[in-house]
């Protein structure tokens, strides 16, 4: 069970501190960077925080623009949807439920019916648990700031139900 709500600048400041080893340390982030905190705290980015049932804040999720890639091409339509864990939750098997209470959330928040993610393509734990909730691969592309290609995965209106 899980308690969402928007990230406030407790909880930015301790996401921008999480600290992934390789090869997912492209998400880390620098603590002492104060534009990265407050860019999550601005309710205007949609970001989200997750909390377990002993108030842990375990992941964050975020809505729209913010859950876009640089050089992806993004057609009206789908809500974009993404997502952090924990970097000591990582590898557990709870990406999935993350990811459905992002969709359950979106919903409420934006009433979205569809979805879209983008993923690092190296990412492959996030696409399988992206999968288990019902997303499917449909276009591929490179970042421009630095050749790193991604995956764009779609999870339409009735997927996982």
């Amino acid at each position: 069970m899980f308690e969402v709500h928007p990230v406030d600048e407790r909880a930015a400041r301790e996401i921008v501190a999480w600290t992934y080893g390789s090869p997912y340390d492209m998400y880390n982030l620098n603590p002492a960077d104060l534009d990265a905190a407050a860019s999550f705290a601005d309710p205007a980015n949609g970001y989200q925080s997750v909390r377990n049932e002993e108030g842990e804040l375990v992941a964050f999720l975020c809505f729209g623009p913010e859950a876009r890639v640089a050089g992806g091409e993004y057609l009206d339509g789908p809500l974009d949807v993404g997502c952090g864990i924990r970097p000591d939750l990582t590898g557990q098997g709870l990406g999935p439920e993350i990811i459905r209470l992002a969709i359950e959330v979106g919903s409420g928040l934006y009433n979205a019916h569809s979805f879209r993610a983008t993923i690092a393509a190296f990412n492959q734990r996030a696409q399988k648990a992206a999968g288990k909730a019902g997303f499917v691969s449909v276009a591929s592309f490179r970042r421009p700031s630095d050749d790193l290609p991604f995956v764009i995965l779609e999870r339409p209106t009735e997927a996982g139900r």
